[in-house]
């Protein structure tokens, strides 16, 4: 449940919502990010959804993910997602330190 402008629910749709409905089954393990999820499988597998204009889903694309796409089929024991601090909308990734 909550935001889904970006697909990140995982139900197809851009509509937020504020129940909580079943997306994935035998999932062990979840993580946000900035308007996207990941999740395991109890099967190892890895599956992302949401926003990939940064290429954030580690699929290959920057296409937008309104359904899980499979991204390691198995071996997959742990994962997390980093919430970047907002800059301009939220979606920006943060600037690399200056070298000197």
């Amino acid at each position: 449940m909550g935001d889904n402008s970006y697909g990140e629910l995982g139900d197809n749709s851009l509509i937020s919502r504020y129940s909580p409905e079943q997306v994935g089954v035998n999932v062990a393990a979840i993580a946000a990010g900035n308007d996207f999820s990941l999740f395991i499988k109890t099967d190892g597998s890895l599956w992302a959804l949401g926003a990939n204009d940064f290429g954030q889903l580690g699929d290959g694309t920057t296409t937008e993910r309104l359904l899980p796409v499979m991204i390691v089929s198995s071996n997959v024991v742990a994962i997390a997602a980093v919430k970047t601090p907002a800059a301009g909308n939220g979606r920006r990734p943060p600037p690399l330190p200056a070298r000197g």
